[in-house]
Order: structure tokens, then sequence, then C-alpha cells
């Protein structure tokens, strides 16, 4: 009964999740992505004349996802929903010896987290590198290396060593997208390795480990292919040490920071489930538990290691601890014979143990329930509608390269992919030209006012966003007299402050403002 009830509320609450979220907007990182792969397709390469900090499979990924669901909203919502799919479908299949509800329980939960972290999380990297990882464990279940009761000596090798390079690939890609997903093959792989047995079992983990990164190799081959194909393999080794790497360094937060919030959606839910667990601490531990527990410190770890506390950022964690939750969730049920029981033999059902279960199990419900109000009350409305307008009003049209943006968080690049304009040059983000006192901004700098000198801009957007979390501002360029002379060479055709506030995640912010000018002398049509 608890089982089938479980199991109602989780359709329920995917299909709200996906009955909210399908008519909002393409926003955030996903309309930058969107913006570079367009410019890749009409001239521009990535790395070598677009300055760019994301990964080659990035923007295979997202290529891909364009191509198959469509290149605007729709299409990526779309393509969100397939991949909140994607991880309930794997939770579903790890967790089918626990019950039948178990998984779906445990993705729901995670779909409506998900949602209500905001607009701007749809299919961001880390939900596709979550998808990846969780694929990934699937593989291994698959090939039947978490399963205690499989001897490895019975096992087809060639079959184990095909699944373990599909594990190789998998947790690879996503590690080409987010270098720090690195790390849950490699404590996987470790265990495998650790916990087999002596003789033909540890001499073939060897071989299981060879085939994984043979398999491994495969997504590296295509993000260099991408590269070769676009001549941009030098430009991208520099960007390594140099732009990626100080992207990297920006806006890092503290340790507490991102304690505080690595779990904050689903902490009572979490503390609730560890309660009930260990008042059945007796109850067995499965090897797909282990999996479970390796991926979330894996997780942990990547987000501590990314540093900048994003929501999406935690998703890889938030889906592993979700996954260890249900199964010692419905361990406790089947324990208790509150489930349908799968070879327990207990009828024992202490008061502490059955009131924590449910405690937790209503817990998620209900915190389910507020997510979905939640992200009912986000903004529909298109966040690029006014600036898009301007600029076509202005005589901007497709490929004509007059418009350069200023911007890094505000509307600009959002409204040059609606439009289909192409910018001056490839630089899309200032955020990498305010500090002067760093070399690779330096070297930015000379690289953007050497394109702005060959081919001056007609049209400058100037937004007051200033970086990540800096003050709002239009006078960012204090510290950088070429641009401070270069902007006085423009005049200002109309600035708009936004006064209606949008609501894309938990509160609602006030749009940045922007500016357009155009350079003297330039005959634009009115």
């Amino acid at each position: 009964m608890i089982e089938t009830g479980l199991a109602a509320v989780s359709l329920v609450s995917l299909l709200a999740t996906f009955a909210i979220g399908s008519h909002w907007p393409l926003v955030g990182d996903s309309v930058l992505m969107h913006y570079v792969v367009w410019l890749t397709g009409h001239g521009f390469a990535p790395y070598r004349d677009v300055a760019e900090m994301n990964l080659p499979l990035t923007y295979i990924s997202e290529q891909a996802a364009m191509t198959v669901f469509g290149a605007g909203a729709a299409g990526w919502r779309l393509y969100d929903g397939f991949l909140v799919l994607a991880a309930v479908a794997c939770s579903w299949h790890m967790l089918r010896s626990r019950g039948s509800a178990a998984g779906l329980f445990a993705g729901a939960l995670f779909a409506t987290v998900h949602l209500q972290d905001g607009i701007h999380m749809a299919g961001q990297r880390d939900l596709l590198v979550t998808v990846l990882q969780v694929a990934a464990g699937c593989a291994l279940l698959g090939g039947g290396f978490c399963d205690a009761s499989t001897s490895p000596e019975t096992r087809p090798q060639l079959r184990q060593f095909g699944i373990a390079g599909l594990f190789g690939a998998l947790s690879t890609a996503a590690a080409c997208i987010k270098p720090p997903a690195i790390l849950f093959p490699i404590a996987v792989l470790v265990w495998l390795c650790v916990s087999g047995r002596k003789g033909v079992a540890a001499r073939r983990s060897v071989a299981v480990v060879a085939a994984a990164i043979l398999g491994g190799c495969v997504p590296v081959l295509l993000c260099a292919a991408y590269l070769h194909h676009f001549g941009a393999t030098g430009a991208f080794l520099h960007d390594l040490s140099g732009l990626i790497a100080y992207h990297a360094s920006l806006e890092r937060r503290s340790i507490g920071f991102l304690l505080g919030h690595m779990w904050s959606p689903v902490l009572p839910f979490l503390l609730l489930a560890a309660l009930a667990a260990c008042t059945r601490a007796r109850i067995w531990w499965m090897p797909t538990d282990t999996l479970f527990a390796l991926g979330a410190a894996a997780g942990l770890v990547s987000y501590a290691i990314q540093g900048k506390g994003f929501p999406y950022q935690r998703y890889p964690f938030l889906l592993w601890v979700s996954l260890l939750c249900g199964s010692r969730l419905w361990a406790v049920l089947q324990d208790l014979d509150i489930a349908p029981n799968q070879g327990s033999q207990s009828t024992v059902r202490p008061r502490l143990s059955v009131t924590a279960t449910l405690a937790a199990l209503g817990c998620a419900i209900v915190l389910m329930a507020v997510f979905l109000m939640r992200s009912s009350h986000f903004s529909h409305a298109d966040p690029y509608a006014d600036l898009r307008h301007d600029l076509v009003a202005r005589g901007a049209t497709p490929f004509d390269r007059r418009v350069q943006c200023l911007d890094t968080a505000g509307p600009c690049i959002g409204a040059m992919y609606e439009a289909r304009l192409t910018q001056t040059t490839g630089f899309l983000y200032d955020c990498y030209l305010l500090d002067g006192s760093k070399p690779v901004v330096q070297q930015q700098r000379a690289l953007l006012q050497q394109e702005w000198t060959e081919r001056p801009p007609q049209i400058v957007v100037l937004t007051d966003s200033n970086c990540f979390t800096g003050a709002r501002t239009f006078d960012k360029y204090t510290g950088w007299p070429w641009m401070q002379n270069t902007l006085a060479e423009y005049d200002v055709l109309l600035e708009r402050h936004p006064v209606q506030p949008l609501r894309l995640w938990s509160r609602p912010e006030q749009p940045y403002a922007y500016r357009i000018l155009q350079r003297r002398g330039a005959r634009m049509p009115q």
C-alpha cells in the first residue's frame, strides 16, 4: 500500500514538473552556449575566435541537443525533460531490487529539486554530468560488477570488458564536461579492484580497469577531433592555463558557504533518512549502496573543487545521495515488513524505526509539494525581448557583425541569439576584461583591442552587469583607459532600466539595465 502510494506521488510530481516548466524561456548559461554553437556554425572557431572557458564536449553535446530537440526555448525544455527522465529511469533501474517505487521516488525528489532551483538550471552541464554518471552506474549493474551473488569467474569476459568500456566512456564523457567528475570513475574503479578476490578475479580486475580506460579514450578522441575540425587545438591548450584557469579562480565561495548550500534543499529529509537507517543499522549493506555512497562523496568533493556554489553544481551529489537514502529507507521498510517483503523475516516494528522512516518519506513528499508550488510562480516572460526589439529597430541584421556586447549576465547575448545577430568580435563576456592586474586579463584586453581596431563595431550594448557578484554599474572600465576613450567615441542612443522584476529562481530580481551606443559617423537605418 505504501509502495503504491509513493509510486503515485512520484508520478504526479514528475508530471507536474514537466507541466510547470514547459513554457519557460531560454535563459542563463544555456543561451550563452547556444550562441557559441551558433557562432561556430557561422564562421567563428571556438577558443581561436571565441573567448570561451567551457570544454569541447560541452559544445558537442549542446550542438547534438539543439539538432535533435530544437534550437529554441521549447527544444531546450524538451532536452531538459529528456535528461530528467533519463535520471529517473536510471534511478529506477539501480534501485529495482529494493522495490518498484524506490528509484522512482528518489528520481522524482531530484527532479523537483532541479525544478525549484530555477529556470537558469534547464539543461545545465552538471545535469548532463549527473545523467552520464548514473548511466555509467547502470552499466556496472548490468555487467554484474555490483552483484555480490554472482561470481566473477562465471561472467562472460567479453561482455564484462565491453560494459567496463561503456562505463569508462560515459564517466569520462562527464569529466570532459566538468573535469572534477573524473573523481567518480577513479573511486569506483579503485573500489572494484580492492573488493576483488585474489587469483583470477584480481587479474580480471586489472583487465576491467584497462577496458574502462580504453573506453574513456573515446570521448577524449571525440574532443580532439572537434578541436582539429576547427583548427583550435593550440588555442584550447593555451586557454587551459589561461582563460579557463582564470575563470575557475573567480568568485570562489568559502567552505562554510559550500557546505551550507550543498544539501540545503533536502536537508530535513537527509537527516530523517539517516535517523531511520541508524535505527536499523543491522540491515544488510548492498554493493549498490557502496556505489551510491562513492557517487555522493565524489559529487561532494567535485562541488567543493568547483568552489562557486551554483545550485546546478550540486546535482551529482544530490542524485547519488537521494539514491542512497532511497535504498536505505526501502531496506528499512522491507525489514519492518511495511513494504512488500523481499527476503526479510523480521516482523518487529520498533516505534522509532517506523516513525523515522515514515517521517522521512513524508518530509520528502512535503518538500516536493513545496518545490512544485515555488516553481509555479517563476516568470514566463522573455527577458531579452526589449533589447532584441531595440537592436532590430536600429538596423542590426544577421551576419552584418555591427553589434558588440559588453556584458556578462545581462540580456545582450540572449537578445543577439534570439535575433540571430553575429557579434563584431568573439569576446562574449566582459567579466574577463575587468581586473587589469591579472596577466590573462591583460592578454584578453590586447586581443579585443586588436579586433576592435580592425573592425570597429557600429553599435555597442553596454550593460550594468559587473562580473558575478560585483555591484551593478555602467562605469566598470575605470581601470582600462583604452576602453574608456573608445566608448567616448560613441553616442548613447537610449538607456533602459527595466522596472518589472523577474522571478527566475527562488527570489525575484531586477533585470540588468542596458545602454545602446552608436559610433559617431556610422549610418544606421532607423
